[in-house]
Parts: C-alpha cells; structure tokens; sequence
C-alpha cells in the first residue's frame, strides 16, 4: 500500500510515496489482480476541494489514469442533515444541501469512480485494510450463486434437486435442465470414485460419503417390455 506524503495518520500502513498524488489519489494499492486509487476525503476537506476546484481535479486525474484498474473517493465523516435538507455543523464554510451532497456523489460515479463512505480516520484505516484484502483475493465468489432448489433436496430421486444441480453446467438454464430429467429420468452423472476414496479427504466420513454418492445415484430406469 503506497500512502500520500500529505496523509500522516495513515503511513503506518504502508509506504510514503509521491505516487498517489500523482494519480489524484492519497492511497494507491497494488495486487496481482488490482491497481486501486483511493481518494480520502474528510468532510470538510470535501467540500472545500469542491469550492476550490480541487476535488474536479483529482477526480480527472483518477478517471484519466490508465494504470488503475479501480478508482475510490472515500468520504469520511458522520452526515446530518436538518429538516430542510441543510448538512448540520461548524466550519464547513458554506451552506452544504443534501442534493448538492447527493449530486456530487452522482457525478463522481458518473465518471466510473466507486463511492464510499467511513464514520472517522480510525475507520478509513480499517477500511483501506479490507478494501486491500479485497483486491488481493483472486475471485469474489459473494455474488456467484445459482437458484436454489425449491423442495427437499440431496436425493436421487428427486426433481427439483436434480434440475438445479444440472444448471451447473455451461449453457444450462431451467428449462434446458427440466428437458433433460423428462429425458434421462434423473441426472446422467456418475461418480468416479466410491466411498473408500472419498473418506480420503478431510472432513468426509463414511456418513457423509454415502449420502453424497447417492446424490448421483438415480434409481433404476423401468424398460418397458417388448412387445
């Protein structure tokens, strides 16, 4: 983690370095998967840079930046807002609404940069920490899922099970799943292995295994006979 030379209370968690300045950023952190630029800003410090013209800047700077493959603008500090929507404190400096607030924001991720919000710098530290653990995972899974099945589920014999196990594979969606237990009468998988070998691997007893085999174990198909 690179930190700006300008954000003291935040070096203990990684390098000084002039880089992030230059990118319009206080905090620039590097994986193998992502280059990430984070922009910190306490409230009062935002809305001054939007007054002066700072803040316009360091967003082009960000968003213009090719060697980031993510751009953040931290927004540090705790909102209230009275009842007609006016930012409630001292010393911002000017009269702050919640849609100018709300707009500002908008605009920002309207130029592809992602928005976040902290209570308090002790806060921004724990959060620069996850975000970095976050860059440096090689896939997020948290949004990766497919439906569940509706019924009970874990037996060869049944539908509904079956029809969501088969949507794990490539191309095949509800439909396409149901087509083919009309056809086969089950899921046409099989194991490999039986129970010896899967009481192997750590965690799966002799329990485990047996249920988990006949989950692919499909009762005999009934051939008509000839005629």
């Amino acid at each position: 983690m690179l930190i700006s030379p300008t954000d003291r209370n935040l070096h203990h968690l990684g390098k000084v370095s002039s880089l992030p300045e230059k990118w319009g950023c206080d905090v620039v952190i590097r994986t193998p998967r992502y280059w990430a630029g984070v922009q910190r800003k306490e409230l009062k410090d935002l809305i001054a840079s939007v007054q002066d013209g700072r803040l316009a800047e360091e967003v082009q700077r960000m968003a213009a930046c090719g060697r980031l493959d993510v751009q953040v603008l931290l927004v540090e500090g705790h909102l209230q807002w009275t009842v007609d929507g006016v930012l409630l404190g001292k010393g911002f400096g000017a009269q702050w609404t919640i849609a100018q607030h709300r707009g500002l924001l908008w605009s920002v991720r309207d130029r592809g940069i992602w928005v976040d919000t902290t209570r308090d710098l002790p806060d921004t530290a724990i959060w620069l920490q996850m975000f970095a653990a976050w860059c440096a995972k090689d896939r997020h899974h948290s949004l990766v899922r497919r439906p569940g099945a509706i019924s009970a589920w874990g037996k060869p014999d049944n539908r509904e099970y079956g029809i969501h196990m088969m949507q794990g594979l490539p191309g095949v969606g509800p439909e396409l799943a149901e087509r083919m237990w009309e056809e086969f009468g089950g899921v046409p998988w099989a194991w490999t292995v039986g129970q010896d070998e899967l009481v192997k691997v750590p965690g799966i007893g002799k329990k485990k295994a047996d249920a988990m085999l006949n989950m692919l174990r499909s009762p005999p198909r009934t051939v008509p006979p000839a005629p």
